[in-house]
Parts: structure tokens; sequence; C-alpha cells
């Protein structure tokens, strides 16, 4: 005669997590689930149809001894998966556009090749980046300024920018913002307009969101990052000192008057 054993089940306030794969999601996902007794990261993951690393690089935990508690709020993100065969694990401060610059690539390549639905990423996530784990040349990791005119900031200076891109670019690309931090830089470092950052921002009908409030925001992590990258020099705008959107300004004949040189997300940039 066989025996069947059935074992107890434990309910544990606090739960181990597990490194299992239930696959890469061909859906978006981005939420929140709060933990509840007998959730573990692998029943989570199966829940919303995404393999466990989302939500071990989403919430910045470890694959090996750290616990998830009731009522613990997590961050589902399918974008925070890793790639199988990927070569590239995700440092702090990198960002899309710098790993584009850094290999020769579009954000959009890195895009497409990791299966991602926006430009957020997260340290510890594993990317698939063609030509990486190889030396890019000196000096071709990013566009940056070296001329002895290249301009320092303070971290007050760079919080205020940051707070303007918020403002004027939280909807556009990583790069769209650092493209608008990008032309307040070179308005910095122009004639043609004050030389300190404070005078640049508040200048009269400059900025529509000094006008609407929007500046007052507090920036999110993506809008200081672009800050910082736009204040070393990073330009994707080829040096531009103007940008706006042609949907909402179609018939402004003074920008429309401007060379138009680049034209990022929902915004073109002109000189």
């Amino acid at each position: 005669m066989k025996l069947k054993i059935k074992l107890p089940v434990t309910v544990l306030a606090m739960t181990f997590i597990f490194m299992f794969s239930v696959g890469v999601s061909a859906t978006e996902v981005n939420t929140n689930h709060t933990v509840e007794n007998g959730d573990t990261v692998y029943k989570i993951a199966q829940k919303y149809n995404v393999d466990s690393s989302a939500i071990i690089n989403g919430n910045g935990l470890s694959d090996g001894g750290v616990l998830i508690y009731p009522g613990m709020t997590l961050r589902i993100d399918s974008n925070a998966q890793n790639v199988p065969n990927g070569n590239y694990e995700v440092s702090a401060g990198d960002t899309l556009y710098r790993l584009a610059q850094s290999y020769g690539l579009s954000v959009d390549d890195i895009m497409a090749a990791n299966g991602l639905t926006s430009d957020r990423i997260y340290c510890g996530q594993i990317l698939y980046i063609e030509g990486a784990g190889t030396v890019p040349e000196e000096g071709d990791s990013l566009e940056e300024t070296t001329d002895d005119s290249s301009i320092t900031l303070t971290e007050e200076e760079v919080w205020m920018m940051a707070k303007m891109i918020y403002g004027e670019a939280r909807g556009e690309s990583y790069e769209g913002q650092v493209a608008v931090g990008a032309v307040i830089m070179n308005r910095l470092a122009s004639p043609l307009f004050p030389n300190t950052m404070y005078e640049v921002l508040f200048q009269k009908n400059q900025f529509s969101a000094i006008d609407d409030g929007q500046y007052y925001l507090t920036p999110d992590e993506t809008a200081l990052a672009a800050a910082k990258d736009a204040a070393r020099g990073v330009d994707p705008t080829n040096g531009s000192l103007f940008y706006w959107n042609p949907v909402k300004a179609p018939n402004n004949a003074f920008l429309n008057s401007k060379e138009i040189v680049a034209t990022i997300g929902g915004h073109v940039f002109a000189k």
C-alpha cells in the first residue's frame, strides 16, 4: 500500500526570493504589486507574465538571500527583464542614450534588440549590446564638449536645470530630455543670452514651464540624469539655441526663421 504524505504549509511572514525563469513577456507591464502572505518572486512573476529578473532588477533586489514581506510594494516592470544571452550588465548611471553613444548604436537599436518598450533600464539588468565586451576607443563614448569654454555648474544649478527639463520635456525620451538641457547649456555659453542659470531659465517668454508653473514640480531621476549629462557637455542638438514643438507653435515667424538642425521626439531644435 502506498502512503500519501501531506506536508503542512507554513505561511511565512517573510519569503525567500528564488530565481526561476518564466519567459520574457511580449507585452508591456508597468504596475505595482503589494506583497501578500505566501507570495514569492516566482509566483508574482507568473501572475504578471514577466521574468523574475524584472522584479529583482526593478526593485533593486538580489537573487540570493533577499526577503520580501507582506505589505511590501514591488514595482512590476517588464522593461527590467534580463535578456537571454545578454552581454552587458547595467551599472549605476547608465542610460540607453549613453550606451548607444558608447557603442555606436541608436537608442532604437538597443530597444529593439532587447524587446524594450520604453527607455527605462535598471541597475543590474542584463542587456544585449552589440559590441559590448570590447573597449570603446578613447573619446568615442559620448559627445562631450572638451574646449576650455566648457561650463561648470553647481549642484543647485544642475537641480534647477533638471526642474526645467522635467517641466518642459518629461514626456519625451531620455535623449529628448538631454536635448532640452543641452539648449540651456548652449544658451549659457552664448553671448546672445544671459550667462547665469537663473537668468537663462527665467528670461521672459523663453520657457513655457515658467509661465504655466510646470517648472516648480519636483523632477524625477530621469530628468536629473539628463541634466547631469547635459551639464558635462552631451549635446544631441548640434549646438542648438532654440527648440519648440511645431504642432503647438506652427505659426511662430521668429522660430520658423531659424535653421532646424535636429528633430528629437516632439521637439525641433535650431540655431
